[in-house]
């Protein structure tokens, strides 16, 4: 019993529905996209405290009421004093507010955070600018980005599992982008 807040337990998903089970990934994977998905999450939401449990080991624990540098540092288990690059853009009624670590990087981007009205997306034309600016040989940086578009102006419908956005006016987003850049 819980007094306030909610638990999520996934077990035998898909135990008899063999079609869909064949269309799961390795257990690794799976969880790869969870964790993913759940840091977003506690991105978006920084006045909500996130924990997640996979078999009995807890893989992270954000408290509530964290800046979203200290999230990340939590998260990735950087160093309090690791440094990072804050970056605000505007153009029209667009916002784009960019936290990037510029000495933790990898290989790919798995772990960049574009949010678009708190919602986790990928969305290209955000990503491609960031990447030319901040991406090298070194790799991709551990990165957030957060977009506020007016709503009538993105197009959560584009995907089924509403992963991608399109924008009515990709020009005001690329130039919010860029600014912050």
């Amino acid at each position: 019993a819980r007094i306030r807040g909610t638990t999520v337990t996934a077990t035998g998903l898909f135990y008899n529905q063999p079609a869909r089970r064949r269309f799961l990934r390795t257990q690794t994977t799976e969880l790869t996209w969870v964790e993913k998905y759940l840091t977003g999450c506690a991105l978006a939401r920084r006045e909500i405290a996130f924990r997640l449990l996979h078999n009995g080991k807890e893989l992270f624990h954000l408290p509530a009421d964290q800046s979203v540098p200290a999230r990340l540092r939590i998260r990735y288990g950087l160093p309090g004093d690791s440094r990072f690059v804050k970056s605000e853009g505007h153009s029209g009624g667009t916002s784009v507010k960019l936290i990037w670590f510029p000495d933790s990087r990898w290989n790919r981007k798995t772990h960049q955070y574009i949010l678009v009205n708190s919602r986790l997306v990928y969305a290209g034309l955000i990503s491609g600018p960031v990447d030319t600016a901040i991406a090298g040989p070194a790799g991709y940086p551990l990165l957030y980005c957060s977009v506020s578009v007016p709503p009538d102006e993105v197009d959560v419908n584009v995907h089924p599992a509403k992963r991608e956005v399109r924008f009515r006016n990709p020009s005001l987003i690329r130039a919010a982008v860029e600014s912050a850049l």
